[in-house]
Protein backbone atom coordinates (compact mmCIF):
# COMPACT_ATOMS: atom_id res chain seq x y z
CA UNK A 1 0.00 0.00 0.00
CA UNK A 2 1.05 3.26 -1.15
CA UNK A 3 1.71 6.38 1.84
CA UNK A 4 -1.03 8.47 0.11
CA UNK A 5 -3.28 4.99 0.96
CA UNK A 6 -1.99 4.16 4.24
CA UNK A 7 -2.56 8.16 5.27
CA UNK A 8 -6.78 8.36 3.98
CA UNK A 9 -7.06 4.56 5.48
CA UNK A 10 -5.73 5.90 9.21
CA UNK A 11 -7.78 8.80 8.56
CA UNK A 12 -11.08 6.47 8.05
CA UNK A 13 -10.07 4.58 10.87
CA UNK A 14 -9.70 7.80 13.11
CA UNK A 15 -13.43 8.95 12.19
CA UNK A 16 -14.95 5.10 12.35
CA UNK A 17 -13.79 5.13 16.11
CA UNK A 18 -15.14 8.14 16.83
CA UNK A 19 -18.31 7.40 14.86
CA UNK A 20 -18.46 4.35 16.83
CA UNK A 21 -18.70 6.29 20.51
CA UNK A 22 -20.65 9.26 18.95
CA UNK A 23 -23.38 6.68 18.01
CA UNK A 24 -23.01 4.78 21.45
CA UNK A 25 -23.66 8.02 23.58
CA UNK A 26 -26.72 9.05 20.96
CA UNK A 27 -28.60 5.26 21.51
CA UNK A 28 -27.57 5.35 25.71
CA UNK A 29 -28.80 9.28 25.71
CA UNK A 30 -32.07 8.35 23.44
CA UNK A 31 -33.30 5.42 25.38
CA UNK A 32 -32.58 6.99 28.78
CA UNK A 33 -34.96 9.82 26.93
CA UNK A 34 -37.33 7.52 25.56
CA UNK A 35 -36.78 4.03 27.56
CA UNK A 36 -39.90 2.38 25.59
CA UNK A 37 -42.44 2.25 29.01
CA UNK A 38 -44.26 4.68 31.08
CA UNK A 39 -42.56 3.39 34.40
CA UNK A 40 -39.28 3.62 32.94
CA UNK A 41 -39.89 7.11 31.72
CA UNK A 42 -40.93 7.82 35.23
CA UNK A 43 -38.31 6.69 36.91
CA UNK A 44 -35.08 8.01 34.71
CA UNK A 45 -36.89 11.51 34.50
CA UNK A 46 -37.19 11.46 38.50
CA UNK A 47 -33.39 10.34 39.30
CA UNK A 48 -31.35 13.36 39.09
CA UNK A 49 -28.47 10.30 38.80
CA UNK A 50 -29.89 9.25 35.28
CA UNK A 51 -30.78 12.64 34.23
CA UNK A 52 -27.22 13.76 34.42
CA UNK A 53 -25.96 10.87 32.72
CA UNK A 54 -28.18 11.36 30.20
CA UNK A 55 -27.52 15.10 29.64
CA UNK A 56 -23.64 13.93 29.28
CA UNK A 57 -24.35 11.16 26.71
CA UNK A 58 -25.53 14.07 24.05
CA UNK A 59 -22.99 16.36 25.39
CA UNK A 60 -20.02 13.59 24.34
CA UNK A 61 -22.15 12.66 21.13
CA UNK A 62 -22.42 16.36 19.95
CA UNK A 63 -18.61 16.57 20.58
CA UNK A 64 -17.55 13.47 19.21
CA UNK A 65 -19.84 14.60 15.73
CA UNK A 66 -18.14 17.93 15.94
CA UNK A 67 -14.88 16.70 15.55
CA UNK A 68 -15.67 15.30 12.17
CA UNK A 69 -16.95 18.66 10.83
CA UNK A 70 -15.20 21.34 12.45
CA UNK A 71 -12.43 23.17 10.54
CA UNK A 72 -10.41 23.60 13.71
CA UNK A 73 -10.40 19.74 14.14
CA UNK A 74 -8.10 18.91 11.29
CA UNK A 75 -7.05 15.88 11.91
CA UNK A 76 -10.36 13.96 12.01
CA UNK A 77 -12.83 16.09 9.75
CA UNK A 78 -14.08 14.30 6.38
CA UNK A 79 -13.54 17.26 4.57
CA UNK A 80 -9.95 16.54 5.06
CA UNK A 81 -10.65 12.58 4.16
CA UNK A 82 -12.03 14.31 0.63
CA UNK A 83 -8.78 16.70 0.49
CA UNK A 84 -6.35 13.33 0.92
CA UNK A 85 -8.51 11.54 -1.45
CA UNK A 86 -8.37 14.12 -4.33
CA UNK A 87 -4.38 14.43 -3.93
CA UNK A 88 -4.32 10.63 -4.95
CA UNK A 89 -6.93 10.80 -7.44
CA UNK A 90 -4.77 13.81 -9.09
CA UNK A 91 -1.22 11.84 -8.39
CA UNK A 92 -3.23 8.79 -10.25
CA UNK A 93 -2.68 6.62 -6.94
CA UNK A 94 -6.72 6.20 -7.31
CA UNK A 95 -8.23 5.41 -10.47
CA UNK A 96 -11.79 5.79 -10.17
CA UNK A 97 -13.66 8.97 -11.58
CA UNK A 98 -14.03 12.30 -9.51
CA UNK A 99 -17.66 12.22 -9.74
CA UNK A 100 -17.78 10.01 -6.74
CA UNK A 101 -15.93 12.60 -4.78
CA UNK A 102 -18.06 15.15 -6.04
CA UNK A 103 -20.92 13.60 -5.28
CA UNK A 104 -20.13 12.84 -1.25
CA UNK A 105 -19.50 16.52 -1.39
CA UNK A 106 -22.59 17.40 -2.08
CA UNK A 107 -24.33 15.31 0.02
CA UNK A 108 -22.19 16.70 2.61
CA UNK A 109 -23.16 20.12 1.46
CA UNK A 110 -26.97 19.03 2.07
CA UNK A 111 -26.34 18.51 5.95
CA UNK A 112 -24.59 22.03 6.16
CA UNK A 113 -27.14 23.50 8.65
CA UNK A 114 -27.65 20.84 10.38
CA UNK A 115 -23.44 20.49 10.76
CA UNK A 116 -23.59 24.75 11.68
CA UNK A 117 -26.24 24.32 14.60
CA UNK A 118 -24.22 20.73 16.28
CA UNK A 119 -21.10 23.53 16.18
CA UNK A 120 -23.36 26.27 17.78
CA UNK A 121 -24.66 23.34 20.74
CA UNK A 122 -21.00 22.20 20.91
CA UNK A 123 -19.61 25.62 21.80
CA UNK A 124 -22.71 26.20 24.48
CA UNK A 125 -21.76 22.76 25.90
CA UNK A 126 -18.44 24.15 26.36
CA UNK A 127 -19.46 27.24 27.84
CA UNK A 128 -22.14 26.16 29.87
CA UNK A 129 -23.11 26.86 33.59
CA UNK A 130 -25.10 24.88 36.34
CA UNK A 131 -28.19 26.70 34.66
CA UNK A 132 -27.45 25.57 31.09
CA UNK A 133 -27.47 22.16 32.00
CA UNK A 134 -31.06 22.31 32.89
CA UNK A 135 -31.92 24.22 30.41
CA UNK A 136 -30.00 21.32 27.74
CA UNK A 137 -32.02 18.49 30.31
CA UNK A 138 -34.50 18.02 27.79
CA UNK A 139 -34.25 17.34 24.73
CA UNK A 140 -36.73 17.31 21.56
CA UNK A 141 -38.41 14.07 19.16
CA UNK A 142 -36.68 16.55 16.21
CA UNK A 143 -33.16 17.21 17.75
CA UNK A 144 -32.73 13.36 18.03
CA UNK A 145 -34.02 12.50 14.57
CA UNK A 146 -31.62 15.53 13.02
CA UNK A 147 -28.81 13.81 14.67
CA UNK A 148 -30.07 10.10 14.11
CA UNK A 149 -29.77 11.61 10.59
CA UNK A 150 -26.23 13.13 10.72
CA UNK A 151 -24.90 9.79 12.04
CA UNK A 152 -26.60 7.18 9.61
CA UNK A 153 -25.18 9.74 6.80
CA UNK A 154 -21.39 10.06 8.41
CA UNK A 155 -21.62 5.64 8.30
CA UNK A 156 -22.56 5.61 4.79
CA UNK A 157 -19.87 7.78 3.57
CA UNK A 158 -17.41 5.92 5.79
CA UNK A 159 -18.69 2.61 4.57
CA UNK A 160 -18.89 4.19 0.69
CA UNK A 161 -15.27 5.38 0.72
CA UNK A 162 -13.74 1.77 2.53
CA UNK A 163 -15.26 0.29 -0.37
CA UNK A 164 -14.60 2.90 -2.87
CA UNK A 165 -10.87 3.92 -2.26
CA UNK A 166 -9.43 0.69 -0.08
CA UNK A 167 -11.74 -2.16 -1.74
CA UNK A 168 -12.69 -3.29 1.64
CA UNK A 169 -15.65 -3.69 4.08
CA UNK A 170 -16.47 -1.28 6.95
CA UNK A 171 -18.28 -2.74 9.66
CA UNK A 172 -19.05 0.06 12.32
CA UNK A 173 -20.53 -2.41 15.52
CA UNK A 174 -22.92 -1.11 18.58
CA UNK A 175 -19.72 -2.10 20.53
CA UNK A 176 -20.86 -0.50 23.66
CA UNK A 177 -24.71 -0.12 23.32
CA UNK A 178 -26.33 -3.41 24.35
CA UNK A 179 -30.36 -2.36 24.56
CA UNK A 180 -31.65 -6.10 26.23
CA UNK A 181 -29.33 -6.06 28.80
CA UNK A 182 -29.75 -2.28 29.75
CA UNK A 183 -33.68 -2.15 29.76
CA UNK A 184 -32.79 -5.27 32.42
CA UNK A 185 -30.63 -2.86 34.33
CA UNK A 186 -33.45 -0.31 34.30
CA UNK A 187 -36.20 -2.45 34.76
CA UNK A 188 -34.58 -4.22 38.41
CA UNK A 189 -33.94 -0.43 39.27
CA UNK A 190 -37.53 0.31 38.73
CA UNK A 191 -39.00 -2.63 40.40
CA UNK A 192 -36.73 -1.99 43.66
CA UNK A 193 -37.95 1.33 43.87
CA UNK A 194 -41.69 0.01 43.66
CA UNK A 195 -40.99 -2.17 46.00
CA UNK A 196 -38.97 0.35 48.30
CA UNK A 197 -42.17 2.74 47.85
CA UNK A 198 -44.68 -0.50 48.94
CA UNK A 199 -42.62 -1.26 52.17
CA UNK A 200 -42.69 2.12 53.20
CA UNK A 201 -46.46 3.11 52.49
CA UNK A 202 -47.29 -0.58 53.96
CA UNK A 203 -45.34 0.81 57.12
CA UNK A 204 -47.15 4.33 57.19
CA UNK A 205 -50.36 2.60 57.06
CA UNK A 206 -49.69 -0.31 59.73
CA UNK A 207 -48.88 2.47 62.00
CA UNK A 208 -52.03 4.09 62.06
Amino acid sequence: MSPELRKIEEILYEIGYILIDAKANFQYCYFLNVPGSIEREQYLGNSYEFRFIRYNHWKMCIIDLSKLYDKKTDAFRLVRLFEEIKKSLDKGILKFDYSFLDDWENKLNTYKDLIDKIKIRRDKFYAHTAQDREKYDFISKIEFEEIRKIIDFTEKIIKDIFHKVLDTEYLIRDLHFKKERFTKIIDVLVIEKAVRIKKLTDNIVNRK
